[in-house]
Formats: structure tokens, sequence, C-alpha cells
């Protein structure tokens, strides 16, 4: 078996490495688009997650049906950017910026600040879903208000109180009816609270009750002491339906906040996953370098190796002798010797037969 040179060696030896770098980046480049193009999806989830919470925190604004939704979407929606964010290890996943050069910040801040409504929104509709579980109770105790300040409107007035306490009562019961109206409108979105003027109200009641001008009647008096004490202790709930007001117009606020940083997350993820479909690694062009160098030198080290193998089976060439120029020639003129050697040593014996024949023809002659 014929020995290769060991500069064919050393040239296959370089399509060997050539050829293992080659597939290693091949490999590597076939990993790396398969992460980009799963984030590439993960971020379309995203994106339609999105679409979805807004529609759900529209529907917030006229009842809590849509909460337990918005809260599995919102937190679906943080799974799928923390597993973008921070790659999976059961999912064997790169974080998305060990895939691309961009900066990311822009997309985790405005996905922080999407989150930050979301998470508002979801609080200011829970709080208003414990309120709303009063809103019966809420109501009906402002109506027995309005009802007791009629009945004692009307009480006064028959008793035949001065025209100063009918009127005041009068005025009274009007204003209670009217926070009842108020109250109602609060619960069903037709309206905002006027809550009740305290300090006025107090000093109806108590001139009719205990002051100077005091009704003589004891059920008038007992009536107008009892309505102050439900009026004070309905003051405490009214701090409640001024929260339950303020919560509904933070929804309005939070939904316009929803959906100005929905615009500008979603414009950063675009931006994202044009990156993310768009960068790619040099282990590409690499591969292709490499596997370009690696089929040469494979080729090259072929056609050495079988130059090599043709030469060791060939046999040695005789030596022609050039031609010679002139009759002295040192090759010829040994040949002639030779030539003029064998030829002598072949004419000798005819020779010397010729002399004997003739020597016996004069022998007998004679």
């Amino acid at each position: 078996m014929p020995v290769l040179p060991n500069t064919t060696k050393a040239i296959l030896l370089i399509s060997l490495i050539t050829c293992s770098a080659a597939i290693y980046c091949q490999l590597y480049n076939q990993s790396l688009r398969d992460a980009q193009l799963r984030h590439a999806v993960m971020l379309q989830q995203l994106q339609g997650g999105l679409a979805s919470i807004a529609g759900k925190a529209e529907g917030l604004l006229n009842g809590s049906e849509e909460l337990a939704s918005l809260k599995s979407l919102s937190d679906k929606n943080i799974v799928t950017y923390q597993t973008i964010m921070n790659g999976s290890i059961k999912q064997d996943l790169a974080a998305v910026d060990t895939l691309i050069p961009d900066d990311i910040q822009p997309f985790e801040t405005s996905f922080g600040q999407f989150s930050d409504q979301v998470a508002k929104l979801i609080q200011s509709r829970s709080q208003l879903v414990q309120l709303e579980s009063k809103r019966e109770e809420i109501i009906l105790n402002a109506r027995v208000l309005a009802e007791k300040g009629a009945d004692l409107a009307v009480g006064i007035h028959q008793f035949g109180a001065t025209p100063d306490q009918i009127a005041a009562t009068y005025e009274l019961a009007l204003q209670l009816n009217r926070h009842y109206l108020s109250v109602t409108q609060v619960f069903s979105d037709s309206g905002r609270y006027r809550a009740l003027e305290l300090g006025a109200v107090s000093n109806t009641l108590t001139n009719i009750s205990t002051g100077p001008a005091a009704t003589q009647s004891a059920i008038l008096r007992r009536s107008a002491a009892q309505l102050l004490s439900d009026i004070e202790s309905f003051s405490q709930t009214a701090a409640a339906i001024e929260e339950l007001e303020q919560l509904k117009q933070n929804l309005n606020q939070q939904l316009q906040g929803i959906q100005v940083a929905r615009s500008a997350l979603s414009n950063d993820i675009h931006s994202l996953q044009e990156a993310v479909t768009s960068n790619r690694s040099l282990s590409f062009p690499l591969a292709l370098a490499a596997w370009l160098i690696s089929v040469s030198s494979a080729l090259a080290g072929c056609l050495m190796a079988a130059r090599a193998s043709a030469t060791a089976a060939a046999p040695a060439p005789v030596p022609v002798p050039e031609p010679a120029s002139e009759l002295t020639s040192g090759y010829y003129l040994s040949q002639i010797k030779t030539d003029k050697n064998k030829l002598m040593n072949d004419i000798r014996p005819l020779a010397d037969g010729i002399l004997y024949l003739r020597a016996d023809e004069h022998l007998e002659s004679t």
C-alpha cells in the first residue's frame, strides 16, 4: 500500500477539521433559528393576550363577570413574558436577549407599565365588587331615611307646628329624598353622589327635638332624634359610596391608561419580533465557509493521494540515451568497439579455415 506524502495527510486533516467545524456551526445555527422562531411565536401570543385583556377590561365598567377571566389572562401574559425574558430550562429555551444584539429595555419598560395598569384595574374592580355587595343594604337605608323624613314632615304639619318648623321639616324631607335618588344613581352609573349636609340637617332636627322651639309632641321629638341618629350612622356609609364613585372614575382613567400602555407595548413587541426573525448569526456564513474549505481540501487531498498511488505503481523508466551528435560520442564509440570485437571474433575462425584450404590446394598441385 503506497504511503501518502505529508502534504496530502495535512490537507486531509484540514478537511476533517473544517468538516467538524461546519457541522457544529450548522447545528448551532439551526438551534439558534429554532429558539428565535419559538420566541417569535410567544411574542405573537403576547400580542394576542393584549387584545384579549383590553376587551375584558372594557367589560369591567358594567360588571365584574369578566374579572376572573381578566386575572387569568393577565397571569398567562406574565408567564409568557417571563419565559421570553428569562428563558426556560424545562423548554430548553434561552432568554431573548442572548439571541439578538438589540436593546430590549423598551420592551421591558412598556410591559411593566401595561402590567401595572392592569393590576390597578383589577384592584379597583375587586374593591368595587366588595362595595357593590352592600348595594341593596345601602340603597334600602337611604330609602328608609327618605321615608322617615317624609313622615316627620307630615307629622309636624298635622300637629300644627310653627311655619318655620314646617318649612324646615319639608326642606329636610326633600333633601333626604334627593339623597336617596343620588345613592340609587351612583349604583346604577347614571349620576354622582351628593352627600347630606350634616350641619344643616342636625340643626333642623335638634330644633324640633330638643331646641327652645321644640314641638310639644313627644312622639315627634323622639322621631326627630331617631332620624338624626340614623343620618349620622348613614354618614359612615357615605364614605364607602364616595369611594365607590371614585373607584368608578379610576376605572375609566385606568382603562384609558391600559389603551395607551397597550399601544406602546404593541409597538415594542412588533419591533422585537422583527429583530428576532431578521437576526442572522455568524454561524451560518461560517458553516458555509467551513463546508467549502472542507470539500475543497478533501478533493485536493484525494487527487494528491491518487497521483501518489499511480506514481508508486508505475515501473521504473529505462533511460534512453540521447542521440549522438558526433562519431566520437562516448556511448557510440564504446558500442562500435564492442561490435568490432564481436565481428573480429566471428571472422577469425573463418579466416583460419580459408588459409588451411589454400595450403591444401597448393600441396596437391605440386
